[in-house]
């Protein structure tokens, strides 16, 4: 699976992978993240750890300071 997810989303720009996650995958955090880089611990293939740099949100973590 780590190999089907880098194969299809590590040859999109960031900008095109920024409009999906805000689009599609706005509600989930850290699910893809987490799994692909434990595929990565695992395997220690840099494809499996580009994975799961697809499903970071950068405009999506608010600092906690800023809800408390």
């Amino acid at each position: 699976m780590g190999d089907w997810v880098h194969s299809r989303l590590g040859r999109l720009p960031k900008a095109q992978v920024e409009r999906m996650w805000s689009i599609y995958i706005a509600g989930e955090y850290g699910g893809m993240n987490e799994v692909l880089a434990d595929l990565y611990a695992l395997t220690g293939r840099e494809e499996h750890l580009a994975a799961a740099r697809c499903f970071d949100c950068e405009d999506g973590r608010v600092p906690l300071r800023a809800v408390a």
